[in-house]
């Protein structure tokens, strides 16, 4: 059995054999480096700071490569054996080499009673050695010792990142993508992508998200600059030809949509005269502003292509060539600037759109397509088998793999889903040698459902990303908790899956795909009994609950809310990082403390009787007290890490449900 310090490891590593003793980690410990190598030193200053803000004593970092400065002291010998003589004499004298194996991002981490060492041969092997130094360190702090070990660490797939959907309305302060880029650095992740859309303001098409929270150029350079020494890539994806809604809803640019209602509305009309010279502007700009080699084009979702304007065109040479001639013509343009295109795979896929009813392009399609081409394979369920990906290899494809965090249209991201579908899906990705491995965050704009929710649940990924196949969500919920929040707070767990669960609650409130939550929180007051369906589910009866059941899951509900509450309370006694970051679970528990309130009192309008009537009084009373305190804790999480411009749509979606209880008391007579 590993110890359980190495078991809290996150990601754990590829190998891990313990031997005997224990390395004592007390005041005095140096952690010496190579002279005049910025980014070890830079590594050496993460562990310092994560073990600072946990209250543990620190290191002291020392650049030396003298023998007499580090004898009869408590050591880290950390850095390149080439370069670092220190560690290479030390790595002889406990028979540790580095592995061919373990490629340019694995590390050695070897503990001994006396010293330990974190040896690599590139700076990032470096760096995620030293990361793993701090999570043991952390971990171990209750007994002031790490156990005795020998961990040989390296990556299963080499882009291991996440993506952020800065179009729906949320965008990171800079502070905060700098704390994300860290977070991100912490448990080896090393891609982050900016799905971007009208959240960049392009110095080609200024009037393009004109009015909304965008970055500028400058902001990225020093989110570049920043995310290099961590070892992040930062890579652009702007979409077309679909998902382009804000783009062409500028009066400029309007005239080149494929239609005036949605989809085709935010579908670009790629026979237009125009159509190219304004792709050719833009995937400039972020050519010019991202130095990452491969850049995100989208492409997927667009089988609408050739259904409006480019009807005729389409009827011509066929729906498929128009899709063709827009992939080529975008490599060509990112070709152009020495930039690799990534193109999501679903217009290719056989059988993705089968549960729709609806064909695409298929894989005689594919086979035209440039192979320096990376096919994104996006798949957001459980998988069940991947032979695309084995099929579109045999062709010579490069591939990425993109999961979800299932947070789409959620009021919290369901994250036991989001845990099956990363298992499932990444299991493939050694299988067919992928490229990279892709985590998204993806919301539709003015939902309220924060970046922040994403963590620690994204760490998960992370351990799949870099030791595929990682361990179950069961098994690492706990570990993962407590290597963001600290030793002792495993319980936050609880809290999560909780969070996650909304569906099991209310599986009668599925609107048509919307999970259960946005409408039960932010629909009209109006009368819905318990239990009754509220929608159809693609055309057939969504489930329905007979009343006493669903009362019984409301109460339970309840029940475990209050539970999870209780979780969060002891959490905040025993959690010794990242404490601020529970006040975003707490928010999520109160908002469910809202939502059963809301639902309790649509049913109650439906219930005649001086009983009902009264519960129905306290229930409005309770809302109309609690609601306005929760919008301000609404607005001022969102201050601290996002712009402003984009908070306004969310509070107007909280003020309407405050309104509408406001109105319902009125309707009834209810005095507040």
């Amino acid at each position: 059995m590993p110890h359980e310090a190495l078991n809290r490891l996150v990601p754990r590593p590829q190998e891990m054999r313990l031997t005997r003793g224990s390395f004592e980690w007390t005041e005095g410990i140096i952690l010496a480096i190579e002279p005049g190598n910025t980014a070890d030193r830079l590594a050496a200053q993460t562990v310092v700071e994560h073990l600072r803000e946990r209250g543990i004593v620190p290191p002291e970092i020392l650049a030396t490569r003298e023998e007499p400065q580090i004898l009869g002291r408590r050591q880290v010998l950390a850095g390149d054996p080439c370069r670092n003589w220190l560690l290479l004499k030390a790595m002889r004298e406990e028979g540790l080499e580095i592995l061919p194996s373990q490629g340019t991002d694995g590390y050695v981490l070897c503990v001994t009673p006396r010293r330990i060492l974190v040896a690599a041969i590139s700076p990032a092997g470096v760096y995620y050695g030293l990361q793993t130094l701090a999570q043991l360190a952390a971990s171990s702090a209750e007994s002031g010792r790490i156990p005795c070990a020998v961990i040989r660490d390296y990556p299963a797939v080499r882009q291991r990142g996440l993506s952020i959907d800065l179009y729906s309305g949320e965008v990171y302060r800079p502070e905060a993508f700098r704390q994300l880029i860290r977070r991100m650095a912490h448990y080896k992740l090393n891609t982050l992508v900016l799905y971007l859309e009208d959240a960049f303001l392009f110095p080609s098409h200024p009037e393009i998200g004109e009015g909304r929270d965008r970055i500028t150029p400058a902001d990225v350079q020093d989110l570049v600059s920043f995310a290099k020494g961590h070892h992040v890539e930062i890579v652009p994806c702007y979409d077309s030809p679909a998902h382009m809604g804000n783009t062409l809803r500028v009066p400029s640019l309007s005239h080149l949509r494929e239609g005036d209602s949605p989809p085709l509305a935010a579908m670009l009309n790629v026979t237009h005269p125009e159509a190219y010279p304004l792709l050719e502007d833009l995937y400039g700009d972020l050519c010019q502003v991202f130095p990452a080699a491969t850049h995100y084009v989208g492409g997927d979702e667009a089988l609408a292509i050739g259904e409006g304007r480019s009807a005729s065109a389409a009827a011509e040479v066929g729906r498929e060539n128009l899709y063709l001639r827009h992939v080529k013509l975008l490599r060509d343009i990112l070709n152009g600037y020495g930039k690799r295109m990534a193109l999501a795979a679903d217009a290719f896929e056989p059988g993705f759109y089968s549960a729709f009813g609806t064909d695409n392009f298929g894989m005689e399609a594919l086979r035209q397509v440039p192979r320096d081409v990376v096919l994104a394979s996006w798949h957001y369920g459980e998988v069940q088998g991947f032979s695309f990906g084995e099929a579109a290899r045999e062709m010579g494809f490069d591939l990425h793999m993109w999961t979800s965090n299932a947070a789409y249209e959620r009021l919290f991201p369901a994250v036991g889903e989001a845990a099956r579908n990363v298992q499932s899906f990444i299991q493939y990705a050694e299988r067919t040698g992928a490229l990279g491995v892709i985590h998204s965050d993806w919301n539709s704009p003015g939902e309220n459902s924060f970046f922040e929710y994403n963590w620690p649940a994204a760490a998960f990924f992370a351990e799949w990303a870099w030791s595929s196949p990682g361990r179950t969500w069961e098994n690492a919920a706990q570990p993962v908790v407590e290597s963001f929040y600290g030793p002792g707070a495993a319980r936050v767990s609880d809290v999560i899956r909780f969070l996650g669960q909304l569906q099991d609650y209310f599986p009668w409130a599925w609107s048509g795909l919307r999970p259960p939550g946005l409408d039960l929180f932010f629909g009209p007051l109006v009368e819905h009994r318990l239990g009754r369906a509220m929608a159809s589910v693609r055309g057939q009866p969504a489930q329905i609950i007979p009343p006493a059941e669903a009362e019984q899951r409301l109460a339970t509900f309840r029940h475990d809310l209050f539970a999870a509450r209780d979780s969060l309370i002891q959490a905040r006694i025993t959690a010794s990082a990242n404490t601020g970051h529970l006040d975003y679970l707490d928010f999520a528990l109160e908002q469910y403390e809202a939502l059963a309130d809301l639902v309790e009192a649509r049913h109650l309008i439906s219930v005649e009787g001086t009983e009902a009537r009264a519960r129905l009084g306290d229930t409005l009373r309770r809302l109309e007290a609690f609601l306005p305190g929760l919008i301000e804790r609404y607005c001022e999480l969102w201050e601290r890490t996002s712009m402003p411009l984009g908070l306004q749509p969310n509070r107007e979606r909280f003020e309407r449900t405050l309104r509408s209880v406001r109105e319902c008391c009125e309707r009834l007579c209810v005095r507040v």
